[in-house]
């Protein structure tokens, strides 16, 4: 099954066995905002409210709101 349909029909098992495709980073568990600002200038602000994304807790496919 592919990740678009195990996302739709809601199949954690089948979503876990797909490879992820973008590498990134979890930047709030380690990231220095005060590191990238001296490399790049750019002032990160932290996140205050939960993410629109994050409204779905993925664990148990239960809705958080």
């Amino acid at each position: 099954m592919d990740f678009q349909t195990a996302l739709k029909q809601e199949k954690l098992d089948d979503i876990r066995k797909c490879p992820k495709a973008d590498p990134h980073n979890h930047f709030v568990l380690g990231g220095s905002r005060r590191f990238l600002k001296e490399q790049t200038g750019k002032d990160i602000q932290p996140i205050t409210e939960p993410l629109n994304s994050m409204q779905r807790n993925w664990t148990t496919l239960e809705r958080t709101d």
